[in-house]
């Protein structure tokens, strides 16, 4: 763009090319001015190409935090164990006294030693025989058979030092008792012994120094059966000792 100015009075020569000069001046100022006042073109840059790719991107597989260990339960104090009650301690047990040793048995008595027996009273006096008539033949009389008189036998029972059972002798019974506390003894009955040789009193002749042994002694006497004692082929009643041992076997 340029603008023209028109000067219509004359000028002089001189002051023509000096005014010229000015105008020239004038215009390149103005020029220049206006030039200066546009704005400069955009230089164009050159577009930069962006290469894109697709990436197929895997799924993310979200892993499930595992959850946090349980936590142990703090251990329980082990309850202390508890004093054992002290053992009774067991009583003593008096042991029984030692028994004294039983004294050496009697000797038996001698068997035909006999108890003090009255004094039999004497025979009465036989009746005379009536007097008889003789016969006409006038023989004698056959004589008459006088038998020996026979001893007379004792109803009292008799001592004897020996009598034989009939079958086994009769076993007493060792008590329980006796047998824990250890008892031990001989024990002597005295046996009354009828003529059918059946036990019909038992008594106690010798303790054995515990009561226990002396009943089942007794108790066991009282089951004899012993042979009849005889005296010239009779039968009499009899008194017998008879023995009872208790020893404990290991």
């Amino acid at each position: 763009m340029s603008a023209t100015l028109h000067w219509n009075t004359p000028a002089p020569t001189g002051l023509r090319v000096g005014a010229g000069a000015a105008v020239v001046l004038l215009h390149a100022a103005v020029v220049g001015a206006i030039f200066a006042a546009q704005p400069e073109p955009e230089v164009a840059k050159p577009v930069e190409t962006v290469e894109v790719r697709f990436v197929e991107i895997a799924p993310q597989v979200q892993v499930a935090a595992a959850p946090p260990a349980p936590t142990p339960p703090a251990p329980k104090p082990e309850p202390k164990p508890k004093p054992k009650p002290p053992k009774p301690v067991p009583k003593p047990v008096a042991k029984p006294p030692p028994q004294p040793a039983p004294p050496p048995p009697e000797p038996a008595p001698p068997s035909e030693t006999a108890l003090s027996q009255p004094e039999p009273a004497p025979a009465p006096e036989p009746a005379p025989a009536p007097a008889t008539s003789q016969p006409p033949s006038g023989k004698p009389e056959a004589s008459e058979r006088t038998a020996s008189p026979q001893a007379p036998v004792s109803n009292e029972p008799k001592l004897v030092g020996r009598i034989e059972y009939l079958g086994s002798p009769p076993m007493p019974e060792y008590p329980r008792t006796s047998k824990r506390l250890g008892e031990e003894g001989k024990v002597l009955v005295r046996l009354l012994i009828n003529t059918r040789g059946l036990v019909d009193k038992a008594t106690l002749e010798k303790s054995s120094g515990f009561n226990r042994l002396d009943e089942a002694a007794l108790e066991a006497a009282k089951r004899g059966r012993f042979k009849p004692y005889t005296e010239n082929g009779v039968a009499i009643a009899a008194i017998a000792i008879v023995p009872f041992d208790f020893t404990l076997r290991n």
